[in-house]
């Protein structure tokens, strides 16, 4: 084994226990200046106290108070790998271009498009979509209460934590949490998250409260044809105390 092959092999042993090492170890990992491999690894630091995701107001019944969501997944565990040239050791930079002319297009200078028919597409910029927000971009109003019981697992997507928004706010905040606490139940509500509308479930949590955003029925492929194989059969009574667990 040569010195380079030698390098590689320690860079991806270090990238294999990497994952191992992060319940005990927090600190920001980089690639030693020796290593040079196609694809380089790092773990980035925690933003999120610093972040919120979404920012506005919530409303229950006549009261409002000032809110901002946080995402709860925590990413500074996470590897995050560059595309590298090996011959060089730099890494590469992705440039969009033209589909028809190949011409090099900045960034700062894109627009989203939707294709009505093949080939025609309507262009649409910033100042479009804020001209078509609807209230649940900056409000999340509560429209009732369930209970948690009927909301499937499965509809669940992601969480966030919800704080109050400034000090002004905290007086407030205190009043809402209380008064979902004390229904014993979700409040049902909607929110504009990356451009698309999505229903979630709120509920108190601790000193604060959480929500769950919803998967809609349509977003879901149904079950039924998968499980149909299995849908009449019945389990061996003598397999089936094998396979329960001891208390």
């Amino acid at each position: 084994m040569n010195a380079d092959q030698a390098r590689k092999v320690r860079s991806l042993q270090a990238c294999s226990t990497a994952l191992d090492r992060e319940a005990s170890e927090r600190a920001p990992l980089t690639p030693s200046e020796e290593t040079c491999v196609p694809v380089v690894w790092t773990r980035r630091e925690d933003a999120m106290a610093t972040r919120p995701i979404w920012r506005g107001h919530l409303r229950v019944a006549l009261v409002t108070c000032p809110i901002a969501l946080y995402s709860m997944m925590r990413t500074s565990g996470d590897l995050h790998f560059h595309y590298m040239n090996p011959k060089t050791g730099h890494r590469v930079r992705t440039i969009t271009l033209d589909a028809e002319t190949d011409d090099e297009v900045a960034r700062r200078d894109l627009v989203k498009g939707y294709e009505f028919e093949k080939g025609r597409y309507v262009l649409l910029n910033d100042e479009d979509f804020e001209q078509v927000k609807i209230e649940t971009s900056s409000t999340l109003t509560v429209e009732k209460f369930v209970d948690l019981s009927e909301i499937d697992a499965i509809y669940f997507d992601s969480s966030y934590y919800i704080t109050p928004d400034g000090e002004a706010g905290e007086d407030v905040f205190v009043v809402l949490r209380d008064a979902i606490s004390q229904t014993h139940r979700a409040a049902l509500s909607r929110v504009v998250i990356a451009q698309r509308e999505r229903p979630l479930a709120i509920l108190p949590m601790g000193n604060g409260m959480v929500c769950h955003t919803l998967h809609e029925p349509r977003d879901l492929n149904e079950s039924g044809p998968l499980f149909g194989s299995v849908a009449g059969d019945k389990p061996d009574a003598e397999m089936l105390q094998l396979a329960i667990p001891a208390h």
